[in-house]
């Protein structure tokens, strides 16, 4: 039988604390609380929410830092800057919206290679905090991705930008 606890803070900072368990319905999971007391996290129930609590909120200082890393290795400036000097027409670079939607696409490949990186140095061992701080060391590697991801954005923009129409010639008196 798979069980699986769900922890999560709610916007306003309380825990919640919900089992999954689709074969029985039940509001805790005893093997799971008593192999948190045999490590002492879990004496009393204030205490194992208060670690629980406490482990939530390291993983989201993780998951902040690990959000960081695309955005301190290549800022929404250098997108912007890249693609002006790779041509891409000045409508598209003095629209917010595409700079936007562009420069997400950009995080979003580097985050994806970054995590990737992450999840392999984790299955060597490295702690989360250690392989952080080496993912963090790599800025140069993230923002190459994030540069060669900008180029293909360049072309693609490139490709669908329409052919400026000749103007028309001025009628002879």
């Amino acid at each position: 039988m798979e069980t699986h606890l769900d922890v999560s803070l709610n916007p306003r900072g309380v825990l919640r604390v919900v089992l999954n368990r689709p074969q029985r319905f039940n509001a805790f999971d005893e093997a799971l609380i008593a192999e948190l007391r045999r490590q002492g996290h879990a004496r009393t129930l204030n205490e194992l929410l208060l670690y629980l609590q406490r482990e939530l909120e390291q993983r989201k200082a993780v998951e902040e830092r690990l959000a960081q890393l695309p955005r301190n290795a290549y800022p929404f400036g250098r997108l912007r800057s890249d693609l002006h000097k790779l041509g891409v027409p000045r409508a598209v670079l003095d629209s917010r919206g595409a700079l936007g939607r562009a420069y997400a696409e950009v995080t979003r490949e580097m985050i994806a290679v970054i995590r990737e990186a992450g999840r392999e140095l984790v299955a060597q061992g490295v702690a989360s905090n250690a392989a952080l701080d080496q993912l963090s060391a790599q800025s140069l590697r993230w923002t190459a991705i994030g540069t060669a991801q900008t180029r293909v954005i360049a072309a693609r923009l490139a490709a669908n930008r329409p052919a400026t129409p000749t103007p028309p010639a001025e009628p002879k008196p």
